[in-house]
């Protein structure tokens, strides 16, 4: 719905919005226009729902309905015979056959009419989805970091939900096992078997709070290992910070202690026994 369709469907509902509009008639109500944002705190300040909006849309724009009363006519027929001329009346006959056809025509009309009911219902749904996905989205504040920094870290930025995401090049290579306390190495074969290449996922808010961290494959997908699975890291002693400093070493020194944790298998706390191509436990 655009900003003029809105205030056409609150003067249907009897608000009168004191806005001038001009050439920003055709932005989205959704949309980042200013115009736009102040127009939606004005229907949030009238106490407007979003059901009596789409009604005073609906009534704005409603065609006019149709009149099928149809005018009088006559049939007649003139036959010359001889000198005489004879008047035969078809009324009857013509309006059955009007008749016929006027209900053959509104039936079909029917059918349109509530095939074009059950596709407004789906148009409704899915414009009340998208209000809803629109109202509860938040445009992040835009990051800025020189090409440099972010190539020197390996660091890809993205949002997702409303979050900032980080990702960093990871190796996972663990080297030893630890048992009851006992910490043993792996033997070089299982380490070159085990290493792999991840990524690092760093979850982060708006106002620069962690939310989680994850190890990731190429696909995006979560990494299978002794302590993590596709939704879930256990990071053991290491504690995720509550907030950032906004700063790209902050992040690069957090994925190198994650990495380095990732070096021991903790056998006495284990998500998985034997992920996803890799060794069972007891095979190490």
């Amino acid at each position: 719905m655009n900003l003029h369709g809105t205030v056409e469907a609150l003067k249907a509902k009897g608000i009168e919005v004191a806005l001038d509009i001009g050439v920003h008639q055709y932005c989205g109500i959704d949309s980042n226009c200013p115009l736009a944002i102040q127009l939606r705190r004005l229907i949030t300040d009238a106490g407007v729902t979003l059901e009596q909006l789409l009604e005073g849309h609906q009534e704005a724009t409603a065609p006019d309905v149709l009149d099928y009363t149809l005018p009088q006519f006559n049939a007649t027929i003139h036959l010359h015979i001889a000198d005489k001329v004879i008047n035969v009346g078809l009324e009857d006959v013509v309006s059955l056959e009007v008749k016929n056809r006027i209900e053959h025509k509104l039936t079909e009309l029917n059918h349109l009419e509530d095939n074009v009911r059950m596709l407004g219902g789906r148009l409704y749904q899915t414009y009340l989805h998208e209000l809803y996905r629109q109202r509860n989205s938040h445009t992040l504040p835009q990051l800025s970091y020189s090409v440099r920094e972010l190539l020197g870290a390996g660091c890809m930025i993205t949002t997702v939900d409303g979050h900032y995401i980080f990702l960093f090049p990871l190796e996972y290579n663990p080297q030893y096992i630890v048992d009851e306390g006992v910490r043993s190495k792996i033997s070089d074969r299982d380490i070159e078997e085990l290493k792999r290449s991840v990524y690092i996922k760093f979850t982060i808010t708006q106002g620069y709070r962690f939310t989680r961290a994850d190890v990731v494959e190429e696909d995006g997908r979560g990494f299978n290992h002794y302590h993590g699975d596709r939704t879930y890291d256990c990071w053991g002693n290491v504690t995720l910070p509550e907030s950032w400093d906004g700063r790209i070493p902050s992040l690069v020194r957090l994925a190198h202690t994650i990495q380095l944790s990732l070096m021991t298998i903790n056998r006495n706390s284990l998500l998985q026994h034997e992920p996803d191509n890799m060794p069972n436990i007891q095979d190490l």
